[in-house]
């Protein structure tokens, strides 16, 4: 039974390793950017509706903020909507600091807006985004986290990209502002890794880039096409990727990048994957209903996760083998080709990276595949006890 167990468990993860190495594979072979416009852009006047859901995010949001004082485009044609809960009066006061305020409505470096409370009944940013989706009257939303910056050049370049009536919607490369620490340039490698060279090729020969949960705009038509954002969807910005790709629509990779700040403690960055990995897991379904234009994501993010268990079943019933002496030459077979499909992967990682120095992109990998393993655990567990509910970024705090 346990040799069963074992031999079963590893041919899964090989299969899955496998499939993820194809789409690391393609993607280092295809060399694709994220689309780029580089000419003086002429776009429609389309108004844009600037979605920010914060959480107690009195000591980072200020960074948005500022950066939308230099957005280049006509900010009489924008309306910055901050949504937040009721048990947090110090993003308010936060904003207060930097934007005129008048009870809700807020003027922030001359563009018009209001600070909502969600009063959906349910919490979470998911929520958040729903609630403040009643209050859209533009063509267009764009959605950022209160950490994130705003590129000056970001809605000239989604507007020119969305002229194409295929398209729904425009993710930025999201890249994150690093020190020396070890795990914060590992997220840095992390993202630079999804954002420039997965993502790109995943957008040019699927048609479906990952939107990130922030830095992105996508039609007002198209997310009353597929309902608006899901409230309780788990990873409400996967969730929305797969109903866009299952009506039809494609989403883009694009630049300029937009700046994040990174997360200072393991434990922190724990939780934001295991997060996310529980959403990728949970948004299997939908992203098997999105088929063939969602099937690289989908095993990215659904089915790549789950061989973190599949494989530490087989090492546990491998271990309970050798200790009863029912090992086989089989396993053998098993654990050789799961070492080489590992060293491809390491291989083709540290290939896309670009980075010449490989035993710094070697500990960098080592402590993202860590914190991954800990994180698909985490949410696994946390699918089982507990709902989805907001997390502040207080570990972000002592990063700038």
């Amino acid at each position: 039974m346990l040799e069963a167990l074992a031999v079963t468990s590893g041919l899964l993860t090989l299969v899955i390793l496998t499939a993820n190495n194809l789409v690391l594979a393609a993607a280092a072979l295809s060399r694709v950017r994220p689309y780029e416009v580089r000419e003086n852009l002429e776009v429609d006047r389309g108004r844009i509706a600037v979605i920010v859901p914060a959480y107690r995010e009195g000591g980072t949001i200020h960074h948005l903020l500022a950066s939308l004082r230099d957005v280049d485009y006509d900010k009489r044609l924008l309306k910055l909507i901050v949504v937040g809960e009721e048990d947090d009066p110090e993003t308010y006061a936060a904003i207060s600091r930097v934007c005129k305020v008048d009870g809700e409505l807020l003027d922030c470096y001359g563009i018009a807006g209001r600070y909502l409370v969600n009063r959906s009944g349910m919490r979470g940013k998911a929520a958040a985004l729903s609630y403040a989706l009643k209050y859209v009257d533009a063509e267009y939303v764009a959605v950022y986290d209160a950490e994130d910056t705003v590129h000056p050049r970001h809605f000239r370049v989604a507007l020119r990209i969305l002229r194409d009536e295929t398209i729904a919607a425009v993710q930025f490369v999201r890249r994150v502002i690093a020190r020396s620490r070890t795990i914060e340039k590992a997220q840095e490698e992390d993202f630079n890794l999804y954002y420039i060279k997965i993502q790109p090729f995943m957008s040019k020969y699927f048609g479906l880039a990952e939107l990130g949960g922030s830095a992105f705009l996508v039609k007002t038509k198209c997310l009353q096409a597929v309902g608006g954002v899901n409230p309780r969807a788990p990873a409400e910005d996967l969730d929305l990727t797969y109903r866009l790709a299952s009506k039809g629509w494609r989403v883009v990779i694009a630049f300029p990048p937009s700046e994040t700040r990174s997360i200072t403690t393991l434990g922190s960055l724990v939780k934001q994957r295991s997060r996310w990995i529980r959403g990728g897991i949970l948004s299997i379904p939908l992203g098997i209903r999105a088929l063939p234009r969602s099937l690289p994501l989908l095993i990215v993010t659904g089915i790549t996760p789950l061989s973190t268990v599949t494989s530490t079943t087989m090492l546990v019933a491998l271990l309970v083998d050798l200790v009863l002496g029912l090992y086989t030459h089989y396993l053998t077979y098993i654990l050789a080709a799961l070492v080489a499909v590992s060293a491809t992967s390491i291989i083709t990682a540290i290939f896309l990276s670009g980075n010449s120095n490989v035993i710094e992109r070697l500990k960098y990998l080592a402590v993202m595949s860590v914190v991954y393993y800990l994180a698909t655990w985490k949410a696994l567990i946390d699918t089982l006890r507990t709902p989805y509910s907001w997390e502040k970024s207080e570990s972000k705090l002592d990063s700038f």
